[in-house]
């Protein structure tokens, strides 16, 4: 009975060695050119975790204890504001994961969007972004959601909590229903939420 529950033990162990070993992809856009990855389902799970606790640590390290929603919004605005640049000429476009544009500390409109969002998706807020083009221009916007009511934020060019009054935004933004367009795509960044939506659960 011993020596059968130590082969089953074994087995077990034998299996997720093999399993963790399981071929898998990432994608990765350099220059807005996407390709694939192939690297190991345990090494993606690795990395996964560790994205996810780098975000949610650096959050926190911004925020240092902020409970109020909107002065969250603003520390983290003011933040991304002093640090996060446009990308250097010349410098590649590297799109993977926002936290390393946090890590870079530079990036195009869209990746400082998405960026922002899924920042105040760890301090707690709803929040994403979206892209958006125009005949003479192109727009990425962040979205947060404060007090039943979403606010928007362009990032490169520094303007926050647009009003859909606001020129230029207002052709793009006044149709625009972000509660429609709500993604839970940052939610998928952290564990629990990524298990219930895979689950097909609500986060």
């Amino acid at each position: 009975m011993k020596h059968k529950k130590v082969i089953l033990i074994l087995g077990i162990l034998i299996s997720i060695f093999f399993l963790l070993q399981w071929p898998t992809t990432t994608r990765q856009g350099v220059n807005w050119e996407v390709s694939e990855l192939k690297i190991p389902l345990y090494f993606k799970t690795l990395q996964f975790f560790s994205r996810h606790y780098e975000m949610k640590y650096y959050t926190r390290q911004i925020l240092q204890n902020e409970t109020d929603d909107l002065a969250k919004i603003k520390k983290l605005y003011s933040w991304m504001q002093l640090h996060i640049h446009p990308t250097p000429q010349g410098f590649d476009v590297i799109d993977d994961h926002p936290l390393h544009i946090f890590i870079r500390r530079y990036g195009t409109g869209d990746q400082m969007a998405d960026l922002f969002s899924l920042m105040c998706t760890y301090a707690g807020l709803n929040a994403s972004y979206r892209d958006f083009k125009t005949d003479r221009k192109h727009y990425s916007l962040a979205f947060v959601k404060y007090q039943n009511s979403w606010q928007a934020f362009d990032l490169y060019h520094h303007v926050a909590f647009i009003k859909k009054e606001t020129q230029p935004y207002d052709s793009i933004l006044k149709d625009f229903n972000p509660e429609q367009s709500f993604r839970a795509r940052n939610l998928q960044q952290m564990p629990w939420p990524r298990l219930k939506l895979f689950l097909g659960l609500k986060p």
